[in-house]
């Protein structure tokens, strides 16, 4: 991390298993550096694990740690400990100058590309925006992967129907597929067991 970063890299990752030490390397990571650092995660009990981690990594920061949260919001703080509900609405995000915070230490970072996670990280502009995940790896080496893209609308064939989806469930089944474990060995699109509205149908 310390490379990267002082090799100019404008971002950073940290993937590591749970327990194995991500929230401390970043807080290190962060300590080193200096300046105003923010922590953003999707639930308060993540906040208060953080602060404890603070606590014990960079003792001398108890007294400079503050919340923003429904309930709790602290602006002048050297660490800034958030849930991301709190911070993006535009009355509580707007509060900060863009570039108040010289690293973000962004939660569960596989959340980033939701609305609300993208808003609050394209109006800051930190010195270095650091994602912190886990990785999930399998006994024979490969990796469960699920992915997010845009396909061109499908043309229902003869005796089909096309459906716009409302909503949609995860089940067992999809599990099993998207690890690998049935016969077929190969995932399918997510989301099976659907319901929606009929928009085209196929010739009989």
């Amino acid at each position: 991390m310390r490379a990267s970063r002082n090799a100019g890299s404008k971002k950073g990752l940290i993937s590591l298993t749970t327990a194995l030490g991500k929230t401390f390397i970043s807080i290190f990571h962060a300590k080193e550096y200096g300046g105003n650092v923010l922590f953003l995660a999707h639930i308060v009990d993540i906040l208060n694990q953080a602060e404890n981690s603070f606590l014990l990594a960079w003792p001398e920061i108890k007294n400079n740690i503050g919340y923003v949260t429904g309930e709790e919001k602290v602006f002048n703080k050297q660490v800034t400990l958030a849930s991301i509900q709190a911070l993006s609405r535009v009355h509580t995000l707007e509060l900060f100058d863009p570039k108040y915070f010289d690293t973000i230490k962004i939660d569960e970072t596989h959340h980033a590309t939701s609305p609300t996670y993208s808003k609050v990280i394209n109006y800051f502009k930190p010195k270095l925006p650091l994602g912190v995940t886990g990785t999930h790896e399998r006994h024979d080496g490969k990796q469960a992967h699920i992915e997010l893209r845009e396909v061109e609308l499908p043309v229902p064939g003869p005796d089909q129907i096309l459906v716009r989806v409302k909503a949609a469930s995860l089940n067992r089944g999809e599990f099993i597929l998207g690890h690998g474990l049935h016969k077929s060995g190969s995932a399918k699109p997510i989301g099976m067991e659907a319901s929606g509205e009929a928009v085209a149908c196929g010739n009989a």
